[in-house]
């Protein structure tokens, strides 16, 4: 059963920072960590340093005994707070500093721009303490049911901008746990440039989103199936009640493949600079990888983006009345490859578009160029 009250110990900014170890701030369902900016964070200590009221902090509180929801064997796991709670302690451990935000204390104004934590005891212990003694107001979550905490943190983050990635992740069930694990491969972290450059609240949980397209193509026999948003969401909901195990081979074929990527992609590749093509790739390298094609595989991917380029451009141009590329012959394949990459996660556009990387991969073996005889 469902129970939502505000924790009985009235602890203070000071008591939860002694207690932080106690708290999991990452468990499955929330958001990637440092979202909010500097000037954020800044505001938000500055709203506490000014005794101002904030928003509510939810906990689960396992305070009760074992739960099967308490993956990580901490007393308290974040559900709504993570980056106030984040700010709070980073504070507190001199990451940052203040701004010039007023700070009114009795009858003072006090500029304390620039102070970290360790410069405001010095120049301003008083501010220190009202710090340290201020209470959040924490409310303990306590339930036997996964649902009951996934759709709080959906609910709770209803105004808060989510991408489809994160919502998913909040989801129960093993798929979101398998999702993670996908997404920790280093082909993500440091080749995938639209993973590297995904900062902005839009753009967030970009690997998590590439794990769930590859998971979702290994689960269907390592082809190329629909991966939409509806179809990726499905798949979690599909699996609720799997056991972790069920995954495994799909799980070892997806970090197999993700290796053979690394192998053959650049670190921050611009290639990968968004995931449009990303599918694509995975699926095309699981075809055509082995030592002999290694070397030409990236040289040819390059190749084949400048062309398909240069047929969008030639399009485009004739489509606003320049006569720079008028007399050009465009090359049908290209002319498809484009209208494919309209519908990146369509699975007839994914055939496609990896079925003419294999042709001109043939053909670019053979003369090094992308020109077929004909």
């Amino acid at each position: 059963m469902l129970q939502v009250r505000q924790i009985e110990n009235l602890y203070t900014i000071e008591r939860w920072y002694v207690l932080r170890d106690r708290i999991d701030f990452d468990p499955t369902y929330q958001r990637k960590t440092d979202i909010w900016r500097l000037q954020m964070k800044q505001l938000f200590i500055n709203t506490i340093l000014n005794d101002y009221d904030f928003p509510k902090i939810y906990l689960a509180d396992f305070s009760g005994g074992s739960n099967s929801l308490n993956e990580n064997k901490k007393q308290y796991a974040v559900i709504d707070g993570k980056q106030r709670l984040s700010t709070i302690f980073g504070f507190m451990e001199n990451q940052f500093a203040l701004d010039a935000t007023p700070i009114y204390y009795e009858n003072q104004i006090i500029d304390a721009k620039d102070c970290n934590f360790e410069r405001l005891l010095y120049t301003h212990p008083f501010l220190v303490k009202r710090f340290e003694n201020y209470i959040p107001t924490v409310m303990g979550v306590q339930s036997d049911r996964p649902e009951d905490i996934f759709e709080m943190f959906i609910r709770l983050n209803i105004n808060v901008s989510i991408s489809g990635a994160e919502r998913r992740n909040a989801l129960p069930g093993p798929v979101p746990i398998i999702i993670r694990k996908i997404a920790l491969h280093p082909f993500l972290q440091e080749s995938a440039r639209f993973v590297l450059n995904s900062k902005n609240s839009k753009d967030r949980g970009q690997d998590l989103n590439a794990a769930a397209k590859i998971l979702s193509i290994e689960l269907s026999g390592g082809k190329a199936v629909s991966i939409k948003k509806s179809d990726l969401d499905m798949m979690v909901n599909r699996h609720i009640r799997t056991e972790e195990s069920f995954f495994d081979l799909s799980v070892e074929r997806a970090n197999e493949n993700l290796s053979k990527l690394n192998q053959v992609f650049n670190k921050n590749d611009f290639l990968l600079e968004a995931q449009t093509q990303f599918a694509v790739y995975y699926l095309f390298i699981k075809f055509c990888f082995n030592q002999e094609n290694l070397s030409l595989i990236h040289p040819f991917l390059i190749v084949f983006e400048k062309e398909r380029t240069h047929v969008k451009k030639v399009l485009r141009s004739r489509g606003i009345g320049q006569s720079t590329f008028i007399n050009e012959p465009l090359n049908e394949d290209f002319l498809s490859y484009n209208s494919f990459i309209r519908s990146p996660d369509d699975k007839t556009s994914i055939d496609g578009m990896v079925n003419l990387l294999v042709k001109y991969f043939k053909v670019f073996k053979e003369k090094g160029t992308l020109q077929a005889d004909h």
